[in-house]
């Protein structure tokens, strides 16, 4: 799993950077950075139920809202 989550991040940077267009490549690293912190983030919790929560939406905010907002921005 992790090679081809590997795989895919190669090929999505591969197309990026064939794009040219260094505004467009900016915002979408930006969005492998967001999916990489949320995968990371993913991985943890925390106890205090506020915590729990915000850290939820971060989490949320990183793998998914990111990719989309960005996209479109792109």
């Amino acid at each position: 799993a992790v090679l081809a989550g590997d795989l895919i991040l190669s090929a999505a940077s591969i197309a990026l950077a064939r794009i040219g267009n260094t505004t467009v490549i900016s915002i979408l690293t930006q969005v492998i950075e967001d999916l990489v912190c949320g995968e990371f983030l993913q991985l943890g919790s925390k106890e205090n139920e506020n915590e729990r929560f915000a850290h939820y939406l971060e989490k949320t905010f990183k793998k998914t809202a990111s990719l989309i907002a960005n996209s479109c921005k792109a």
